[in-house]
């Protein structure tokens, strides 16, 4: 399994909105947690963060771990006329067998704006 892949994936996903490709990913019993709430079903996760999907997306991966645990840092990016920061993010990702199985969610600082 080539779980760099899979994390890359799963975070392109998100940019894109591809619902499908994030099912696939994802156990159906994933356990999500984050600030904003926990969710020990995908469909249930999927269901209440999808209308808000694809306005912010990860940039800026680095990986480490190995299988079956991994922390993933980015910086959260947001779409154009999105009037929120962006903000240094970490998550931890689980895998169970071939699929994620659990990730929890780290918020970090807000990012100050690239002078250009």
């Amino acid at each position: 399994m080539d779980y760099q892949t899979a994390i890359e994936s799963y975070y392109r996903a998100f940019r894109e909105r591809d619902r499908e490709r994030l099912r696939s990913l994802l156990r159906p019993d994933c356990h999500f947690v984050s600030s904003y709430g926990e969710y020990r079903a995908r469909d249930a996760m999927l269901d209440e963060i999808w209308p808000a999907v694809g306005q912010s997306w990860a940039t800026n991966l680095r990986v480490f771990g190995q299988a079956p645990e991994f922390v993933v840092t980015y910086e959260l990016e947001h779409a154009p006329g999105v009037q929120r920061p962006a903000v240094r993010m970490a998550e931890c990702i689980r895998f169970k067998g071939e699929h994620i199985g659990g990730i929890e969610v780290f918020f970090g600082r807000t990012l100050e704006p690239q002078v250009r």
